[in-house]
């Protein structure tokens, strides 16, 4: 078997945990992602080899167009285990393909601290602003129609 078809079968609901693929190797052996693994044990075994892991999910999960075909979400970075998810099942539910493009705006406003200086780049920052206002306007609406929806929320003064 090949490392991203292991990685894929090591998906339990649709999302990959490094622990899971590491314990998975680690009881199969001959696997392509257990030769790939470090197993020096002076080098901090454990959590090198997640970090390995969770390098090969990046590396080898990808369309032949280069785009991933997983993403880890800051949601899903909070937990402890982590965890990767299909991007095609984070598309389809629109409260996780929200959160991917909250988390693609970080992205692109760490992008643009270090490079706001790049003149032929002022295009690129302009649309982020853009996208930026029109989610922060959504994200308003939606919540103003929740609370005239709630029949608990409190009343304006």
């Amino acid at each position: 078997m090949s490392i991203p078809r292991e990685l894929k079968a090591c998906a339990k609901n649709g999302i990959i945990l490094a622990e899971d693929v590491r314990a998975w190797a680690l009881k199969h052996k001959g696997s392509e992602i257990y030769k790939s693994l470090e197993k020096d044990p002076t080098k901090g075994l454990h959590e090198y080899q997640l970090i390995q892991i969770r390098r090969m999910i990046r590396i080898h999960l990808i369309e032949p167009t280069g785009q991933r075909q997983f993403v880890s979400l800051s949601i899903d970075r909070k937990l402890p285990q982590g965890g990767y998810r299909a991007i095609d099942d984070v598309i389809d539910v629109p409260s996780l393909r929200e959160v991917l493009l909250e988390d693609a705006l970080t992205d692109f406003e760490r992008m643009r601290a270090k490079y706001e200086l790049v003149q032929e780049l002022a295009g690129v920052w302009l649309e982020v602003s853009k996208v930026k206002t029109k989610q922060k306007t959504k994200k308003k609406t939606k919540e103003e129609n929740q609370k005239e929806t709630d029949p608990n929320s409190p009343s304006p003064a």
